[in-house]
């Protein structure tokens, strides 16, 4: 009898709002019945979703009332949800460097009398950098197929074997992971492709022939997005560091 006051409280809704609301869905209940409503929350632990009648109204049911394809609705809306929520969806973002080296960087020495020599007339460092990502699901629904996206970004200048230019410039490299499923209350790391990093370093007697060259490691730019069976899609951004936000585009 409380199921059944319940969903006739639901379908008392005023039919004078007559503005379009893109959230708005219509449910529908085995009857054939329906009604117009944006969904609020959903608690996983009382297995309830809170919604928002048409009318302004509030109400909080079992998805159990609705047909089989409205309760999927509620339960990808629900991963979405807590999908974009950062308490309940976590992020985290750290370097590491993976390896590093340096290679001799010959050159071709003048004498006099014409003569020449290949000689060391300085080195090349470098740097392998990975960013660790650790994907938190705190939810009491699982997340599947989760598509991330990165860019790395990195700045150099110089003139010299490896570098044409005396300006700052900047170079990305880009991946893609994927997680098939993240089940709830679990968390897992992915690692991204590396990006490496060069230093062209010059001996003193040599540097009118060549120009150091100078490499920074900017940051990475994380696009995290999940897409529901029923086609549902929510994408979360990650930089790292925060200041990298807004300082470059997406490459193409």
């Amino acid at each position: 009898m409380k199921r059944l006051f319940i969903i006739a409280g639901l379908l008392v809704f005023t039919m004078a709002a007559q503005r379009a609301d893109a959230k708005m869905r219509e449910f529908k209940l085995p009857d054939g019945r329906s009604l117009k409503a944006e969904i609020v929350s959903f608690n996983g632990k009382l297995g309830k979703v809170k919604l928002k009648l048409a009318d302004g109204r509030i109400k909080t049911v079992k998805p159990g009332v609705f047909v089989e394809e409205d309760q999927k609705y509620i339960k990808e809306w629900a991963s979405l949800d807590g999908f974009r929520n950062k308490t309940f969806f976590k992020v985290s973002c750290d370097k590491d460097m993976a390896e590093k080296w340096k290679d001799n960087l010959e050159g071709s020495v003048s004498y006099g009398g014409g003569s020449s020599e290949k000689e060391t007339i300085g080195e090349m460092k470098f740097e392998k950098f990975v960013y660790n990502l650790l994907l938190e699901n705190r939810n009491d629904v699982p997340l599947e197929n989760i598509k991330i996206e990165y860019c790395i970004f990195c700045k150099q200048k110089g003139k010299g074997r490896w570098v044409g230019s005396s300006e700052w410039f900047s170079k990305a490299t880009k991946g893609k992971l994927m997680i098939k499923k993240l089940p709830a209350k679990s968390k897992k790391t992915v690692t991204t492709e590396p990006a490496v990093i060069a230093r062209q370093e010059i001996l003193g007697d040599f540097v009118q022939s060549y120009e150091k060259i100078s490499a920074v490691l900017e940051g990475v730019w994380v696009r995290i997005t999940i897409k529901t069976p029923g086609g549902q899609t929510a994408t979360r951004t990650v930089f790292e560091p925060e200041n990298l936000e807004g300082k470059h585009a997406w490459p193409k």
